[in-house]
This record gives C-alpha cells, sequence and structure tokens, in this order.
C-alpha cells in the first residue's frame, strides 16, 4: 500500500485524500518508510520530524472527518531547504553558526504551503551557506546523487532535488540565484521551477537576516517536482488566481545555444535530440538573439549575485567579497533592465526559450572541481534576463548521466510556461 501511495501523482493523491480514500497519515506514513529506507544512503535530508509530521497528519484527518475546511494541498508530504525558517525545526544553512538555531516563526512561503494543508516531513541539505555546486557541509555531510551514487546532486539545492528524486519527498520548497535550483533539477533528472520575481516571498531564507523586510532582489523562492505535470497541478494550487495560460496558436520555440558558453559533448548530443524532438512535434524552431553578448550576461548576472549575498556582509568584508559601490550598482539595474526589456519583447511571438540548463551533464566527485566553474553559466544567462524558467530532465542513451534542459517564458507569463512545460515534458523523455 506504501508504494502505492508513493506512485501516485501529486493531483490524484490530493483528491484522494480529500474524497477520504487515503489518510493524511497513511500518506505521512509512506514517506516516513522510504526516508528510513533511503536518506541513510542518499542523505537528501538533514532533518527529519517523524513526530511532527505524524501529528500534523492526524490534526487534518480529524478536520477532514469533521468536514471542516482544509487547504487544496491537505496532507501532501512535502520537504522544505534548510535555508529557510520552519518554526521548531533546525534551520542551519549549512553554516556553524546556525548549527542549534531554531526558528520561531516560519517564512512566509513556508506558511503560505502550510495554509494549504501540506504535511512537512523534514529539512534538505545544502552546501555551507548554499555556496558552491556540490552538496556538502560540516554539521550533516554530503548529500549523493540518487540516480548515481559517484556523482554530485548539484547545488544549492541539492538536497531538495536528491530528496525527490529518490522518492523521499513528493515535492521541496527550494530556492534559486544563479541556478540553484536548475543544477541540482538536471543532474538528478527531476522538474525545477524557478517562478519570475515576486510570485512567492523568498524572505526568512538564511542566510538573509530572518527579520528583514525587504525582498531578495535577484534570488526566488521555486521548487522541485517529480514531474511536469506534479508542478502544474502544485502552480494550479498555488496561484488559482492567477493568469490563465494563453491559447497555444504559435507553435514557435527560440533555441539559444551560444558557441561561446561551450557545452560538453554528452549535453550538446542531449540538446541536439531535444531540438529534434520539438521539431518531430511539429514545432517551428529558430535561434535566439540575445539584447547582449552570452558571456555579458553572465558576467553581469555575476555582479548582481554578489551585490544581493553581500547583504548583511560586515563592512570590512564588503569590498573583499567582490562588493559594488552603490553609483555602480544602480548604473548595472539600469543597464540589466533594458536589457531585460528588449529579451521579453523577442520573446513576445514565440511560445518559449530552449536553452542548457548546465553545460556538463552530472558530474562525478572527480570530476566536479573543473566542471563546477562553469556548472552556472548557462543557468546565469537566463537569470540575467529575469526569466522564469522550468527545467526538464531530457531522456539519456546508454551510459549518459544525467542532465535537462532550461524551457524559459516570458517574466510573470508562468501560467503558460508550466503548461507548456507539461504538454513537452514527454516529447523530452522519450
Amino acid at each position: 500500500m506504501n508504494r502505492d501511495i508513493r506512485a501516485l501523482p501529486l493531483n490524484d493523491l490530493a483528491l484522494a485524500i480529500r474524497r477520504g480514500e487515503i489518510s493524511c497519515l497513511e500518506t505521512a506514513d509512506a514517506y516516513l518508510e522510504r526516508i528510513a529506507e533511503s536518506n541513510p544512503e542518499v542523505n537528501a535530508l538533514s532533518y527529519v520530524d517523524e513526530q511532527g509530521a505524524r501529528e500534523r497528519a492526524r490534526m487534518l484527518d480529524t478536520l477532514l472527518a469533521r468536514r471542516t475546511a482544509f487547504g487544496s494541498l491537505t496532507g501532501v508530504p512535502i520537504t522544505v531547504k534548510d535555508s529557510f525558517a520552519v518554526e521548531k525545526m533546525p534551520a542551519t544553512c549549512g553554516m556553524k553558526r546556525f548549527k542549534d538555531f531554531v526558528p520561531t516563526r516560519s517564512a512566509p512561503a513556508v506558511a503560505r504551503l502550510l495554509r494549504l494543508g501540506v504535511v512537512i516531513l523534514g529539512k534538505s541539505n545544502v552546501p555551507e551557506s548554499l555556496v558552491g555546486q556540490d552538496t556538502w557541509n560540516p554539521i550533516y555531510g554530503r548529500t549523493y546523487n540518487p540516480r548515481d551514487r559517484t556523482r554530485s546532486p548539484g547545488g544549492s539545492s541539492g538536497g531538495s532535488a536528491a530528496a525527490v528524486a529518490s522518492g523521499m519527498s513528493l515535492l521541496d520548497l527550494a530556492s534559486d540565484l544563479s541556478g540553484s535550483i536548475r543544477i541540482p533539477a538536471s543532474w538528478c533528472s527531476v522538474v525545477g521551477y524557478r517562478p519570475s520575481q515576486g510570485m512567492l516571498s523568498k524572505r526568512a531564507h538564511l542566510p538573509w537576516d530572518l527579520d528583514a523586510e525587504l525582498e531578495p532582489p535577484e534570488s526566488v523562492a521555486g521548487f522541485m517536482t517529480r514531474t511536469a505535470a506534479d508542478l502544474d497541478a502544485l502552480y494550479r494550487r498555488l496561484w488559482p488566481r492567477r493568469e490563465r495560460p494563453a491559447p497555444r496558436r504559435k507553435r514557435r520555440i527560440a533555441v539559444w545555444c551560444d558557441p561561446m558558453l561551450a557545452l560538453s559533448d554528452e549535453v550538446s548530443r542531449s540538446f541536439q535530440r531535444a531540438s529534434a524532438a520539438l521539431e518531430a512535434a511539429g514545432y517551428e524552431l529558430f535561434d535566439f538573439s540575445p539584447p547582449a553578448a552570452a558571456p555579458e550576461l553572465v558576467e553581469m548576472a555575476k555582479q548582481l549575485t554578489q551585490a544581493e549575498i553581500s547583504f548583511g556582509l560586515r563592512e570590512s568584508d564588503w569590498m573583499e567579497f567582490g562588493g559594488l559601490d552603490v553609483r555602480a550598482y544602480l548604473h548595472l539595474l539600469d543597464q540589466i533592465k533594458r536589457l531585460r526589456l528588449q529579451a521579453r519583447a523577442a520573446l513576445s511571438s514565440v511560445d518559449a526559450l530552449l536553452a542548457p540548463a548546465t553545460p556538463s551533464s552530472a558530474p562525478t566527485f572527480e570530476e566536479l572541481p573543473s566542471t563546477s566553474k562553469t556548472a552556472d553559466h548557462w543557468a546565469l544567462a537566463v537569470s540575467a534576463l529575469q526569466l522564469p524558467s522550468v527545467t526538464l530532465p531530457l531522456a539519456r542513451k546508454g551510459a549518459e548521466a544525467p542532465v535537462g534542459v532550461q524551457l524559459a517564458g516570458r517574466h510573470r507569463s508562468d501560467a503558460t510556461l508550466v503548461a507548456l512545460a507539461a504538454d513537452l515534458s514527454p516529447v523530452f523523455s522519450e
């Protein structure tokens, strides 16, 4: 029975719970059983709240029995990246100075999910300070890629991707600045969603000041899911009153694959197969002309990333970290705003933009030092244009390592992008 529960897509599970066919406690038990089986080897979860998950599941079952109002995600089991504040759960961000920190209230994004009725099973592991293309920290150690334990799951949402890929969680609340969702999603063969800025609050997310009212200007709160269909079901429940998906009339995809951002042979072959699959499905493909050269966009995105990360640094650390002075930062914001507007205009006549998620497939731990130097370049290029993105797994041939592709859309046209990703996912996985 537990195996059957874990096999259910998000939509089917939520409806079965609502109809009383499956209880919230049965669902939590099924996923906790999977965690007990897999987490010792994968180390995707840094904290598991067995008692709290079961207590919440029982409470939700009581409310359902009384036909009390409940949310559209009632009983759905999730995990949360360790950088988000969750009341009464550790939040370390992989940093020793937060080793014993337990927040007294949850981050706004977490609170929103709780209002919809989710059951939080635990926290997913992260690299120290969320920095790096691998997931290791001095408190909880290393997370392994469940598709191949000799390979990295990526970072910084590596625990998020590994938890979903190994079946320990139906979905994970993660975050992305310079590829933290998209790289692990690509390397672990799961779906990663980086929303448009402002779709979901990212306040109360370490190492950002938990009491800060300011929303981070570049990074976002997003999700890992097993499938694009699960992401579509989640989106419809989180944003039921947002824009409807645009009608499909264009069937046109812009393709961005700049030779100045080199791809490994394996990723290049996978990307070519994905493009060919789109053409076979009846889509017209044409080359995307970005408003600036890809390496220039990457460099600008790196500066914006550094500026955001430096929020809260001591003054003595500011310039050492590469901080911008105020005048340079404002000039950069003005320049990038112009480029983003140009990109949105250029994409107005297409359904989406297809781009690599990472320059390489999931690397072994021995390969990681060399691949990590450029692992975030394609993620940064898309982030620079402030485009929402869904990372979809690509079909593998033989012994090829996991790799994904980015499907990006226009800013604040997320409903159309997510619906399209659900339609195209089978095309890419064949």
